[in-house]
Parts: C-alpha cells; sequence; structure tokens
C-alpha cells in the first residue's frame, strides 16, 4: 500500500475512538474480540486528545540506581531508529524492571520524539514532567516518578510485551484513553466501511434510548 493510501485510512480513523476500532475489527474478524487489544491498568496524560494512530517502533529499557546508563553509542542508534521514515508513529517501550525506578520520558523526550515523528508512547514504565511534555502528545504510561535515575538500553526494534499484548516493528496502532489496539494491515482498508456498519447497527438502539416510549419490547425486537 503506498504512503498515501496510508495517511489518507489513518486520517479516517482518527476520527474514532479506540472502541469502536474494535468493534469494527471485531466484525472483520471474530478472533479480534479476545486479542490484539491493551488488557492491563495504565494511566492516560491527556484524556482530552484525539485518537493517535501510527506505525510502532519498539524499545526495551531496564530502569535501575545501579549507575547503570546508556552509553552515547547506544543513545545515537536509538535515534537513529526511531527517527527512520516519515510516517505517523507511536513509540512503545517496555522497562523490564518489575517495579520501575525512574523515567525515560518527560519534557525533552517527548520533544525529541515529536520532532522525530511520533504521535505519541505506551509505556509500561514512568514518565515525569506532567505540566512540560510536548504539545499534542499522547502518553499512556503506568506510573509517574520525580527522578529519571539510570536507564539501560536493553534492545530496538524487538518484539516487546506490555499492558497484555505483545507488539512489533510497524505494527499498526490505534490508541486514545481508553488504550491501544492493534489493526492488523489485512483489514486496514476495510475498516472505514466496518465502522459504518458498527455505526448502523447501534443507531436503532440509542436512537430508541432517546425516545420517551422507551420499552423493553420495542428493545427486544431491535436485538431480534
Amino acid at each position: 500500500m503506498q504512503k498515501k493510501k496510508f495517511l489518507e485510512i489513518f486520517k479516517l480513523l482518527i476520527k474514532y475512538d479506540t472502541p469502536t476500532i474494535c468493534n469494527a475489527l471485531e466484525l472483520l474478524d471474530p478472533k479480534c474480540r479476545n486479542q490484539g487489544y491493551t488488557k492491563k491498568e495504565f494511566f492516560c496524560l491527556n484524556k482530552n486528545l484525539s485518537p493517535i494512530i501510527g506505525f510502532v517502533r519498539t524499545a526495551k529499557i531496564f530502569s535501575n540506581d545501579k549507575n547503570k546508563k546508556m552509553g552515547l553509542k547506544e543513545k545515537k542508534a536509538y535515534y537513529k531508529y526511531m527517527g527512520n521514515e516519515k510516517m505517523p508513529k507511536i513509540c512503545i517501550v517496555e522497562d523490564s524492571n518489575i517495579n520501575p525506578v525512574g523515567c525515560f520520558w518527560g519534557e525533552v523526550q517527548t520533544n525529541i520524539h515529536k520532532k522525530l515523528g511520533f504521535k505519541g508512547v505506551i509505556t509500561n514504565g514512568s514518565i515525569r514532567d506532567l505540566d512540560d511534555v510536548a504539545n499534542n502528545f499522547q502518553i499512556l504510561f503506568r506510573s509517574v516518578l520525580p527522578s529519571h535515575a539510570c536507564l539501560q538500553l536493553k534492545s530496538i526494534g524487538k518484539a516487546i510485551k506490555i499492558f497484555g499484548v505483545q507488539f512489533k516493528h510497524n505494527d499498526i496502532v490505534h490508541a486514545d484513553q481508553h488504550g491501544a489496539v492493534k489493526i492488523p494491515l489485512k483489514y486496514l482498508e476495510k475498516l472505514p466501511e466496518s465502522i459504518k456498519q458498527v455505526i448502523k447497527n447501534e443507531k436503532p438502539i440509542l436512537d430508541l434510548c432517546k425516545d420517551q416510549k422507551f420499552s423493553l419490547k420495542k428493545l427486544e425486537d431491535i436485538i431480534s
């Protein structure tokens, strides 16, 4: 699929929240009802931001207080990988420390990654600088801490698992305050029509709920 086509579809999909995307995927493939989306608790930094969608870039870090940290060579390799390709991207970072002790994400990293083409980050690690992160940059995260402590870079570009779902390089992900869902490439072009069907299916029920003459019998008739 050409880049222009991807961007056109992405532009359509950010008009809808992530639950709607999940519903539409279920119509295309019943297996999507149980897989491909985040299943563990997280925090959303800005619930008022529009949904984000992009190609995944992955990294695994380890936050520690043992003075083990990234070297210059590792930092250069990380930014080279993250900055490659001018497409909408979402950064997904796994902190392999069971109990993170430091933050990779804050004012500096969010501004850098925004310039590299990222719409946001999803991490099971910690963040800081809550009032100073880049504008219109979404963050789904696990906890808040005041210091960056020491951070080791374990891997870039490899499959990782956070919030109960595995992510890999170039996965297509849609995310908002509800969580994130992977969109299989084979369903991407079919998704806009599937969303229309979801809305069409729900409309009679929602219209009935707004009707002063709502009744259980009418609800049963619609469901039937």
